[in-house]
């Protein structure tokens, strides 16, 4: 659903998801960010019933009063509730999606026998995520038995608590590629550490990192814990800034 103001109509939405109700072929989906509680709401029954649904992709928006926040938490929690119990998933996009503190992601992230992929991506310095979302986050992946592939986007947060989620990978046993385009900390970094270090079934990881302003360069944490990796066939490091590729360089040396 392209993001145009007509098609956006409640009244074309709807018909829409009317239409949606019958389909049986219709395999990828889009919500668009400018979509309204009520309009979300006229999908729910599609994702939770359609036969044939297999990659989803919801965007959210910044909101910038209490009122807004808590209308983008609604629209995430009718969308991951919808799905709780698809048999068919295997891709679920969260693009600038506002979960809430009562975080339906764990839930699904935790029951789901065939989401196979996961990208999570956020945009804007004002859409914080809290230590209980990210711990809530973790603690679904632990449970998890299906993902292969995790992409994780998030550089605008000084300290978005990265490292609960991290932890929650160190055991999993089927993912086999990380995507992290992040800004590591300290905390973080060490968490990356463990995971590189525990994992035994990563097979490709690729790190993209905006910024290293750490006393002890967050690099070093990362190649020694590389460095008692046995299974990654593929790595791949990317910085924007000169100031990351010192410290980079150092942590070479350094390990």
């Amino acid at each position: 659903l392209v993001e145009y103001g007509a098609l956006l109509d409640p009244k074309r939405v709807q018909q829409v998801a009317q239409a949606l109700e019958k389909n049986t072929f219709v395999e990828d989906l889009m919500l668009p960010a400018n979509l309204c509680v009520n309009s979300t709401l006229q999908f729910n029954h599609f994702l939770k019933t359609s036969p044939s649904l297999k990659r989803l992709e919801m965007r959210g928006k910044r909101q910038g009063t209490e009122e807004g926040k808590l209308k983008e938490t609604m629209k995430a929690s009718i969308v991951l509730q919808s799905i709780f119990r698809s048999s068919l998933l295997v891709k679920l996009t969260l693009r600038n999606v506002s979960v809430g503190d009562d975080c339906p992601l764990e839930g699904l992230l935790s029951s789901t026998q065939t989401l196979l992929e996961l990208v999570y991506s956020q945009s804007y310095s004002t859409m914080t995520m809290t230590y209980h979302v990210a711990q809530a986050i973790g603690s679904g992946l632990a449970q998890n038995k299906s993902l292969v592939k995790l992409s994780w986007s998030n550089t605008y947060q000084d300290v978005d608590f990265l490292e609960e989620i991290l932890f929650g990978l160190s055991d999993h046993i089927s993912l086999k590629t990380l995507n992290l385009d992040i800004r590591l900390t300290e905390s973080s970094s060490l968490a990356l550490r463990s995971l590189l270090h525990c994992n035994g079934t990563l097979e490709r990881f690729f790190l993209k990192q905006s910024e290293d302003q750490e006393k002890i360069p967050t690099m070093v944490a990362v190649l020694a814990g590389l460095a008692r990796n046995t299974g990654l066939k593929e790595v791949s490091f990317e910085t924007n800034s000169a100031e990351t590729n010192a410290t980079l360089a150092t942590a070479w040396t350094l390990v």
